[in-house]
């Protein structure tokens, strides 16, 4: 079983591009500027990954983005997501963009998002796709309880080390 963020996508309004690449299978290190986006990057994934709240931190990237995009290799599928900023002052949209394809996908313009699916649509579509890496994993000795504990542990870790990373003087 495995997920990794294959790129980071924010379009502006105007249908400009801007990507962050990530290399699979590595860590990949962020630096930068104070206050250049960094710490929007969890925020971005987690929206990305079905989260209808709108956390994006104020900055750049929240004032001039018009839709978050993620691509994320999921087992052996390609899964790119991207969701619209929430219209007006809202800080909830739960309508998605939700492609999968185990050939790589071609991501879209800007013209071409849509809003056809739901919050729920992506969970269900990735959770569906991790289990399938269950089975190749359980072919490979690994119980379904053995992957299901280390899977709530690292969901552990990724959340301590969220709440770490922004109390670190509540700087990027």
């Amino acid at each position: 079983m495995s997920m990794q963020i294959k790129s980071i996508i924010l379009y502006n309004a105007n249908g400009q591009t801007r990507t962050l690449n990530f290399r699979l299978g590595t860590v990949n290190i962020i630096s930068g500027r104070f206050d250049t986006g960094k710490s929007a990057i969890l925020q971005i994934v987690e929206y990305c990954l079905g989260n209808a709240e709108f956390d994006i931190p104020d900055g750049v990237i929240h004032q001039y983005v018009a839709w978050y995009g993620v691509l994320y290799q999921v087992n052996r599928h390609e899964v790119f997501v991207a969701k619209p900023k929430p219209s007006g002052n809202k800080q909830r949209q739960s309508q998605a963009h939700l492609e999968y394809n185990t050939a790589p996908i071609t991501i879209p313009t800007f013209a071409q998002l849509n809003t056809r699916f739901s919050d729920n649509d992506v969970r269900s579509t990735i959770s569906r796709l991790l289990r399938e890496g269950i089975t190749d994993n359980q072919q490979a000795g690994y119980s379904q309880q053995e992957i299901l504990r280390s899977t709530l542990h690292i969901n552990k870790l990724i959340t301590q080390s969220r709440k770490q990373m922004f109390d670190l003087s509540g700087r990027d």
